[in-house]
């Protein structure tokens, strides 16, 4: 994930996926995961929730979530603007839910709903989508307890997010940012521990894992030269950043998604 902030080019899509990105991120659309296997810890706002099997996560518009500790499992992931959902685009956008899980469990409708949504296939497969997210929503939605959304300190939230996404692989320091951006360092401390309950450093790292895992994902460079290309220091303190966002290690990581790569890039 490049941009913290997400300009998302389709209006709706649903797919699954085998872990889940640790990087905070933010976008004008309505976000669902379901957990069909796996474990992780979700974050929205300033509220934190375990999730388990059978779980169901919403992310309501400009909400900023993410997500940590994921196992490696299966996830349903649905995202669309809240002008798909018929009648209720206005109060999604002005409102987040109090609580943003529901243990759904695997044999109930919502759980069917979501599974067919993101097994949709064909040449109508859109608009198939778009009726499942529709009944996906009639069904969650009365099973939600909103709140009026209250934006504060978005500018300076988003223009550091910004920022470090756009720097991260780089040495930068609560020094250099405050420096760049012309804030406090005080300032970008309150902010991101308010918005995200993390410090500058947590970040930071987060991103630069974020960035790791594609590579691991996606390249056949060994571990420690990663390491180098997103940007920590050692070894060491990226074994030990990846393993408490990612609840395993780089060489479990790569070893669970890619089984079949040679042993010398692991």
């Amino acid at each position: 994930m490049n941009a913290v902030y997400e300009n998302k080019s389709c209006p709706m899509y649903a797919e699954t996926q085998r872990s889940l990105s640790p990087v905070p991120h933010l976008h004008k659309e309505v976000e669902i995961v379901y957990v069909r296997n796996g474990s992780c810890v979700a974050f929205a706002d300033r509220s934190s929730f375990a999730l388990r099997r059978g779980d169901l996560f919403l992310a309501f518009p400009n909400q900023i979530h993410y997500y940590e500790k994921a196992a490696v499992g299966t996830y349903y992931v649905l995202i669309s603007s809240p002008d798909v959902f018929f009648g209720l685009g206005s109060e999604i956008c002005n409102h987040v839910p109090v609580c943003n899980v529901l243990s759904v469990g695997e044999g109930s409708p919502v759980a069917g709903l979501v599974r067919r949504a993101v097994l949709a296939g064909g040449k109508y497969r859109m608009t198939a989508l778009h009726g499942y997210m529709n009944l996906l929503m009639s069904a969650v939605f009365p099973l939600l307890t909103l709140k009026p959304l209250i934006l504060s300190d978005n500018l300076t939230v988003h223009s550091v997010l910004d920022y470090c996404s756009h720097n991260c692989t780089r040495g930068i320091t609560l020094d250099t940012a405050a420096r760049d951006l012309h804030l406090s360092k005080y300032y970008i401390s309150h902010v991101l521990n308010q918005q995200l309950h993390l410090r500058f450093n947590e970040y930071v790292n987060t991103l630069r894992i974020d960035a790791a895992c594609d590579s691991l994902k996606e390249t056949d460079k060994k571990i420690a030269d990663i390491s180098e290309d997103v940007g920590f220091g050692t070894i060491r303190s990226f074994n030990r950043s990846f393993k408490r966002l990612m609840n395993m290690t780089p060489k479990r990581y790569r070893e669970m998604l890619r089984p079949d790569q040679p042993s010398e890039f692991r």
